[in-house]
């Protein structure tokens, strides 16, 4: 029993990794996902690292490559398009509902979030650090807004898309000049939205649909979906 027990610790402890990673682009786009190289890596036996490549593979972040082993998927603007589009649609209802049920620590929480999004985006954001606590604060901005909701299985599919997009995200221009100002400004006309009165919650659901394609304009743009076979 202690045995199983510390095994599924393990595997717990891999999938974190194995997310963070591949989330923050530590292992490229078509990446392989080599069994032996990732424990090494996380210094733990080859079962909890396989057991956790096939979990992040129900989740999307992982994908058998010709039955020839893991890798990683690659990006596409058509997948950033289908995820941005599925995500707007989830989180705008999911956020008009938290809108409807708001109350004094809603929008107190929602605020502090704004702030510390504004905070991150005037850091050198051509440093790693400062690049990915950027982001940090962008999913916490979010998670805000749609938190209070009462739609709980829309939240659980809200929150898979925003991983699955995180991939993308973390892909931005953030250090290209001007870029930050025009992503803090746009979340603040967001807060503006949701500040405002609940019966004004479809247009605040509205601007968050479209919000949600702005990322597959900028990238769309840029050369980031190579991929490696």
């Amino acid at each position: 029993m202690e045995t199983r027990a510390m095994n599924d610790s393990l595997v717990d402890v891999a999938e974190q990794r194995l997310r963070h990673d591949i989330v923050n682009s530590v292992f490229e786009a078509g990446a392989k996902l080599r069994v032996e190289e990732l424990s090494r890596r996380y210094t733990m036996g080859a079962t909890p690292v396989r057991e956790a490549l096939s979990r992040l593979k129900t989740e999307g972040l992982v994908e058998l490559s010709n039955n020839r082993g893991f890798r990683v998927p690659p990006l596409t603007l058509e997948d950033l398009i289908d995820i941005a589009v599925s995500r707007g649609i989830v989180e705008s209802e999911a956020a008009m509902d938290a809108m409807l049920h708001k109350d004094e620590e809603w929008e107190i929480n929602l605020i502090s979030a704004m702030e510390r999004l504004r905070r991150r985006a005037t850091a050198d954001l051509a440093i790693p650090e400062n690049h990915a606590a950027l982001f940090d604060a962008h999913h916490q901005f979010h998670a805000a807004m749609v938190a209070g909701s009462q739609l709980k299985r829309l939240l659980v599919v809200q929150a898979w898309l925003e991983q699955q997009q995180s991939r993308y995200f973390r892909r931005l221009p953030a250090a290209a000049p001007g870029w930050s100002a025009q992503f803090v400004a746009s979340h603040e006309d967001l807060l503006a939205l949701a500040l405002g009165e609940r019966d004004r919650a479809d247009l605040f659901a509205s601007a968050l649909r479209k919000h949600a394609l702005l990322s597959t304009k900028t990238l769309g743009n840029g050369d980031v979906f190579g991929v490696r076979e």
